[in-house]
């Protein structure tokens, strides 16, 4: 099955964005199998090469272009609805 958007009727996979070091692709990748297994959700995956963390949490949000540290593309202009709903493997220490 697939989740659906109240407001469109739209339906899609839930999304798992991918970091791009090891652990990230382990992680994400054994809860797509759970996900997938356990609650019958249909799962896409989506890595994404050379992004930090702090880019990862755009990628969530939706915004358009996330690795651009200048204009991400979120806000207002932004986009409504993200296809990305879970992260994995988050590390944190190197941000206040």
């Amino acid at each position: 099955k697939n989740l659906v958007n109240p407001e469109t009727g739209e339906s899609y996979p839930l999304g798992i964005t991918i970091p791009d070091w090891a652990a990230g692709y382990a992680t994400s990748y054994m809860a797509g199998i759970l996900i997938q297994d356990m609650l019958g959700i249909n799962v896409t995956y989506t890595p994404l090469a050379g992004a930090g963390q702090v880019d990862l949490y755009y990628v969530i949000a939706g915004c358009f272009d996330p690795l651009n540290s200048t204009n991400r593309g979120c806000g207002p202009e932004g986009p409504s609805v993200t296809y990305q709903h879970v992260q994995l493997e988050a590390w944190m220490g190197m941000y206040p």
